[in-house]
């Protein structure tokens, strides 16, 4: 108890020779009665137990709580702030020149009950998930790296408090330290919100916005609350903190690249519509190999990038987000060029506007029509309606699925629009050379013009 009254004094200057003198005196000579009250069995117990020190019980009970938190963390905290209060705000608590020495009682209402009133609503909020986070940087940034530690500090809190098993204590200790390590994702959200704003994207990036505030280093951040350290945040925290210096390149240059993407974005709708772009790029560019190589480097780059260009709807928010991320580090695992061949291909942009033009978007929409026919349509061969006359315009049709701001929808081709898009490819098939595409697309209407002329002719007596 004497050590802990001595380290109650070792921020300033307190008078408790009394106290040391009857301490250094030896005990073992003096009858019990010198030393303590004694009671007879058959006296009642009534008044204070008075004791060798003649302590009154504020103190005695000051005594106690300090020696059971002399070692606390935020104890001695509070401690300190109290005693610099009380000093008017001396830097250094060891320096006594000019301050007035106390006496126990100046202690016990200077210093120790607005540390202990302190020390106790710390406690309160620190269970709760109150404290804020500018108290966390001030509280703990000693405990980086030393989590276990601050652990049990929070164990000692709760000694004085029995009805408390301490169940908050893995959550908070997880929080703080999530906290202390929410730098390492800064970085990454800085870029994602760059990326968020070149793809105009509206949905929900709240917790990105809070790692962003984070990292300004704003007030308002400073005074969010540590239970606002929730899974999400700490789960978006983790997944930044999986962003490696080549993927945030590769993010890096899609920010860069801003005119490039969205006139991809506008000009081809699609997977499908870059693919048969790609196709009439390639005859266009003939057997020149620098151009060869350009074609080749926009479809590996666009394709790597498909994720984030194509996927993502305007109302897509973080998590919708990072699950594309996942298919472009997988691009970019396949293929370590993908960042400088979105570079090359920018700077070849007005030579993919010329091929665009050259084509024409009559010609574009119409084979990627083609194609999505070719991959996913299904002709159905079905009676007449009642009181139509049976000819091929009214038993053949086309289904194809079609997606339509994420909802698929079942689009019907009558045989006259089929007719009207193989007169269109056929006419394009004398400006450039016909693709496997359209050359699949003529072959299977035609079976499929002759295979319901043969139902007919049986069914119908056609």
């Amino acid at each position: 108890m004497c050590d802990s009254k001595l380290w109650l004094c070792f921020h300033f200057s307190v008078d408790i020779s009394e106290i040391e003198q009857k301490h250094s005196e030896n005990l073992h000579s003096k009858a019990l009665n010198e030393v303590v009250t004694v009671r007879h069995p058959d006296d009642r117990n009534e008044g204070e137990i008075e004791t060798f020190y003649n302590l009154s019980q504020a103190l005695k009970k000051t005594f106690k709580i300090v020696h059971d938190f002399k070692e606390s963390h935020i104890f001695r905290y509070c401690w300190e702030r109290a005693a610099r209060n009380l000093l008017g705000g001396h830097d250094d608590l060891t320096e006594e020149e000019d301050v007035d020495t106390l006496n126990l009682d100046d202690m016990l209402e200077g210093v120790y009950e607005p540390c202990y009133r302190e020390f106790c609503q710390l406690y309160s909020r620190l269970k709760s998930g109150e404290l804020l986070f500018a108290e966390v940087d001030i509280l703990f940034r000693d405990f980086t790296n030393n989590y276990e530690e601050l652990k049990r500090d929070f164990r000692d809190m709760c000694e004085q408090y029995h009805q408390d098993g301490g169940e908050w204590i893995d959550e908070r200790a997880q929080q703080i330290q999530q906290y202390h390590e929410l730098y390492l994702a800064v970085d990454s959200a800085k870029v994602i919100d760059k990326v968020k704003e070149s793809l105009c994207l509206s949905g929900d990036f709240t917790v990105l916005r809070l790692l962003l505030s984070f990292r300004d280093e704003s007030q308002s951040f400073q005074e969010e609350k540590l239970s606002c350290m929730s899974p999400e945040l700490i789960n978006a925290k983790k997944l930044l903190q999986s962003i490696t210096e080549p993927r945030r390149r590769c993010l890096e240059e899609l920010t860069l690249r801003r005119d490039f993407v969205n006139w991809v974005r506008e000009s081809l709708q699609d997977i499908t519509e870059l693919k048969v772009f790609v196709d009439l790029a390639s005859i266009s560019a003939g057997e020149n190999d620098m151009d060869v190589d350009r074609v080749a480097c926009f479809h590996d780059a666009v394709l790597g990038y498909s994720s984030l260009l194509y996927e993502l709807k305007q109302e897509s928010g973080f998590e919708a987000f990072m699950a594309c991320l996942n298919k472009l580090w997988k691009a970019l695992e396949s293929d370590r060029s993908l960042p400088p061949k979105l570079c090359d291909s920018a700077r070849y942009l007005e030579w993919l506007k010329t091929i665009k033009e050259s084509h024409g978007s009559v010609e574009l929409s119409s084979i990627s029509l083609a194609t999505t026919i070719n991959s996913k349509g299904i002709y159905i061969i079905r009676t007449p309606v009642e009181g139509q006359k049976v000819s091929l315009e009214t038993v053949l049709f086309l289904t194809i699925s079609e997606s339509h701001g994420g909802q698929e929808e079942l689009r019907c081709y009558s045989l006259e629009e089929l007719k009207e898009l193989m007169n269109k490819l056929m006419l394009m098939s004398g400006k450039v050379e016909q693709g496997a595409e359209v050359e699949k697309f003529s072959e299977i209407l035609a079976k499929g013009l002759f295979c319901p002329f043969s139902v007919m002719q049986r069914s119908f007596h056609f």
